[in-house]
């Protein structure tokens, strides 16, 4: 609606990257995003813990290892498969058309913030009564859905529940944010790197990650489940919600 809006004011001629950049970041984090985080606080959270645990030493840089190996296995596994149905995968994105440094805006700082604040500090804290171990599943399935595109499922599915589990342990939000942050840096700069290079440190940071993964889940374990949400998907628009995704991932 806005850009529509945009394209009227501007007397239906081509809007220009900046412009265009400006209208699909006041349209997601100063309308959508809002609106969501509203819809959420009017189900109750579970309370925050006063006692958090201290982070141990190399602990943000376990989360780092095990985000980033396992976002771009999820990645490996998403072209595997596209290159096995005869699809290509990668191509421009809409991010790819606009000022160099407004995507750093976007993907590095306002990105982190609004989706840590939605999907990690308030979704993921109204599904803990269903235990950890839903609550991150579910916040992380809503995650890569919200990202509406075939290509970035696994992806964001795979980050999401590092980001979750992680939110779970630390009992903060702001190492969310930061890895985050990371992750999307991590991509802008894997993204100027020749095919070889780029191949080389994905399959690095896919061995690390997995170790890391390992290590992780082995010495602190998420809590059970206190009972799975059999009625999730016909609560709170959830099957608009899911049909919404299908349908903007099968228009591309």
């Amino acid at each position: 609606m806005l850009q529509t809006l945009a394209a009227r004011w501007s007397g239906g001629a081509p809007l220009g990257p900046t412009l265009r950049w400006a209208v699909g970041v006041v349209s997601t984090y100063g309308a959508g995003l809002p609106l969501a985080a509203w819809c959420m606080k009017r189900v109750p959270a579970v309370p925050g813990s006063r006692s958090r645990p201290a982070l141990r030493r190399g602990e943000l840089a376990e989360y780092a290892a095990a985000l980033l190996g396992l976002m771009y296995g999820a990645n490996l596994m998403t072209l595997t498969v596209q290159a096995a149905l005869g699809g290509t995968g990668g191509g421009e994105t809409g991010l790819s058309t606009y000022p160099a440094a407004l995507v750093v805006i976007q993907t590095v700082i306002l990105a982190p913030l609004a989706e840590e604040t939605l999907f990690r500090g308030l979704m993921l804290r109204r599904l803990l009564p269903f235990g950890e171990r839903p609550a991150v599943a579910l916040s992380a399935l809503c995650f890569a859905l919200a990202h509406g595109s075939v290509d970035q499922v696994l992806y964001a599915l795979a980050g999401g529940a590092v980001l979750g589990y992680a939110a779970v342990r630390t009992g903060r939000l702001w190492p969310c944010v930061l890895l985050h942050a990371l992750a999307n840096a991590a991509a802008l700069v894997l993204g100027q790197l020749g095919s070889g290079t780029e191949l080389a440190v994905v399959l690095a940071l896919l061995l690390l990650g997995c170790a890391a993964a390992v290590h992780l889940w082995r010495s602190h374990p998420l809590a059970a489940s206190g009972g799975w949400p059999a009625d999730f998907w016909r609560q709170g628009g959830m099957p608009l919600a899911l049909l919404y995704a299908l349908v903007r991932m099968a228009l591309g």
